[in-house]
């Protein structure tokens, strides 16, 4: 039987132990998420857990871990990744629109792969933190869902733009994304949770 815990601490099971790994996971997460953490890193032999392995018998693994966070801890680390991100990707955002203009539409398009992971990740990012002012009731949550529906609308017009090939106003609609993004990375700071 391999070793399975959550944050260094072994897990123990109140009657019967799951036989496979997708039997496992859920009654983790769930247990973390009803101590209020997030689950920051799922491993099985050292490895993240992908969904080909759901389906192991528990003792085919040597450890299975899981690390998390308390929620409030775990918005914080976010928010400091995303003030770097945010701004790592305002410096390309500014390129990228710069290029849109002066390159060929084939090297504009080869690099929308990049843009595309990016602002996804900025994305997925906003809706986390919603999430979380959502679920507190905290004041600044409207205005993220501001951010997201004018990022959602402005990403809209970009795909029009790139699917037609028009490169003028391709660059223009990067450049309309500018503001937003600012506002958002902004904003970033006066999120974090008290204490944090």
């Amino acid at each position: 039987m391999g070793k399975i815990s959550v944050d260094h601490e072994p897990v123990v099971f109140d009657g019967a132990r799951p036989k496979t790994l997708g039997e496992l996971l859920p009654l983790l997460l769930e247990e973390l998420e009803r101590q209020g953490r997030y689950v920051t890193s799922m491993l099985a032999d050292g490895e993240p857990i992908h969904e080909s392995m759901l389906n192991k018998d528990l003792d085919a693994f040597n450890a299975i871990e899981l690390k998390s966070l308390k929620e409030d801890a775990f918005i914080g680390d976010l928010i400091d990744q995303k003030l770097e991100n945010g701004r790592n990707f305002l410096d390309f955002l500014k390129k990228y629109a710069l290029a849109s203009l002066t390159l060929p539409y084939s090297e504009v398009f080869g690099k929308i792969d990049l843009f595309i992971q990016q602002i996804t990740g900025l994305i997925d990012a906003i809706d986390t933190l919603i999430s979380f002012g959502q679920k507190h009731e905290l004041p600044w949550t409207n205005n993220l869902i501001e951010v997201l529906s004018t990022l959602n609308t402005e990403l809209g017009q970009l795909v029009t733009y790139a699917q037609s090939k028009n490169l003028a106003c391709m660059s223009d609609s990067l450049t309309q994304l500018l503001p937003t993004v600012e506002s958002f990375i902004d904003i970033l700071p006066h999120l974090k949770p008290k204490g944090i």
